[in-house]
């Protein structure tokens, strides 16, 4: 599989595959069951985790070695995309 960053060398599914502690893996699971668009993978064993998201004006990768500090850099911008959209939106913030 070819990413915008090269070419994949493994996909992981689940944390199982990497030295992530078993409550990370299921944070994993939740996320991509919450936001299917986003693709999470694993680029090697012992590799960086990386994210590609499509946004409006084009594909965003993020890599962090650790796959928590990801995580939380993911959920920091859909918590922030959200608030944008909320203050965009006709009915104002709520």
């Amino acid at each position: 599989m070819e990413t915008p960053a090269g070419p994949l060398t493994s996909l992981a599914p689940h944390a199982a595959s990497s030295s992530a502690p078993p409550e990370q893996g299921r944070r994993l699971r939740q996320f991509r069951a919450d936001h299917p668009d986003i693709e999470i993978f694993l680029r090697a064993a012992g590799g960086p985790w990386q994210t590609i998201t499509t946004e409006p004006a084009g594909k965003t990768v993020t890599t962090r070695w650790e796959l928590d500090e990801l995580l939380n850099e993911l959920e920091r911008r859909m918590g922030a995309r959200q608030q944008a959209q909320a203050d965009t939106s006709p009915a104002g913030p709520t």
